[in-house]
């Protein structure tokens, strides 16, 4: 996993709100991630959360997009991959944080039978982590960080590269 970070991407994160990171995951890693998602989303079957508490139904984004969120939740692969300190540690850099916590984690694909939208049929996303540089009040009165940091890994329809 290529995790370090330039100076300059750094800066272009923090003024752009976006940095693209070439190879961020080798071949093999990246396979880990697409297995260990592709089962998390299977083994939930229509349960949008880990309590069964949102199912997917008739709805226009339900049509448009598979949705499953925190699958960290109910999946080992996805877990031991949600808590790598070394995505944390990049996720704090990029905010500009001594550390983050994980807000959730999300896959959204998009069916090749979909509505219409701007990704590519069979496209998936995964927003891994979230941080903020400002501060807002969470639970139990603690500060918490909180300005959304997204890790995405898309992969083209037809080529399958990231």
């Amino acid at each position: 996993m290529n995790t370090s970070l330039t100076p300059e991407q750094i800066a272009a994160y923090r003024e752009n709100g976006f940095v693209v990171i070439e190879d961020f995951l080798t071949p093999d890693e990246l396979e880990t991630w697409r297995r260990a998602v592709d089962d998390a989303v299977a083994l939930r079957d229509d349960r949008k959360l880990a309590n069964g508490s949102a199912r997917s139904g008739d709805s226009y984004y339900d049509n448009v997009f598979i949705q499953r969120i925190n699958l960290w939740q109910d999946h080992e692969g996805v877990r031991k991959l949600m808590f790598d300190r070394r995505l944390g540690a990049m996720a704090a850099a990029l905010a500009g944080v001594e550390g983050i916590r994980i807000w959730h984690d999300q896959a959204l694909i998009k069916q090749p039978w979909g509505q219409p939208d701007r990704l590519a049929p069979g496209q998936p996303l995964l927003v891994v982590l979230r941080a903020r540089r400002d501060q807002h009040l969470g639970r139990a009165g603690r500060r918490h960080p909180g300005e959304w940091l997204s890790l995405l890994l898309a992969g083209h329809a037809q080529t399958g590269h990231v």
